[in-house]
């Protein structure tokens, strides 16, 4: 009887923890959907600013920069945050830790390394990428918005590993800091770029640096 009663027990934990699990995670995801309703919301706001201190030809410099930025980060992420958690989230389930660790480590290092060769991509070929696009005065935009990259391929990794474990939070505030970072840090450059009387093209560039910091505080987190 008493051995009936254990395995009892047992059981009774394994399914409230397992409950704690489901309650966690639906509460992560709802997490997740405000954090990026809220995103959005940022990124429109974002742009009215922008446009008013650097102007269409300004926002022409800053965008040209952005595009290529994006295209490459598309490049060097796409679906390998959604397996990366999917491979820890088969790991946890079997409880093999030592798994989950190998699996965190082999993704960090191939993130890591996509998002340097982005960034030396950009650095180094600033000039015929804007050449590329026919938008040579976006090149000190190409340049400063470069470091995001590597920031965001980091970011998407560990993103990737706490997905899987079924914990959302850390994905939803990292993006609402990257996002926060992005519209507080680029008005203040962009503000200070003006002020101090750089030209047109240079005022972009410290508006897209604010990107930069942005993903840089939201990997450091």
């Amino acid at each position: 009887m008493e051995k009936k009663r254990q395995e009892f027990e047992i059981i009774k934990s394994k399914g409230q923890t397992k409950k704690e699990g489901n309650g966690n995670f639906y509460s992560g995801v709802l997490a997740l959907s405000l954090s990026a309703v809220i995103v959005k919301i940022i990124g429109l706001v974002y742009k009215i600013p922008m446009l008013r201190l650097l102007g269409s030809e300004g926002m022409g410099y800053f965008n040209s920069a952005y595009e290529i930025y994006a295209l490459l980060c598309v490049i060097s992420t796409a679906g390998l945050p959604v397996a990366v958690s999917i491979l820890v989230s088969e790991a946890e389930e079997t409880g093999n830790i030592r798994k989950t660790k190998r699996i965190y480590r082999t993704a960090m290092t191939v993130f890591a390394i996509l998002g340097t060769l982005g960034t030396l991509a950009m650095f180094i070929f600033n000039e015929a990428l804007s050449s590329f696009i026919e938008n040579p005065d976006a090149m000190p935009a190409i340049i400063a918005i470069a470091p995001s990259l590597l920031f965001v391929c980091v970011a998407s990794a560990v993103r990737g590993y706490f997905q899987g474990r079924c914990q959302m939070a850390p994905t939803a505030i990292s993006q609402l800091i990257e996002a926060l970072g992005k519209l507080v840090l680029g008005i203040v450059f962009a503000k200070h770029a003006l002020n101090s009387g750089y030209h047109l093209p240079m005022v972009a560039a410290f508006a897209i640096f604010g990107i930069s910091l942005g993903t840089l505080v939201s990997a450091v987190y």
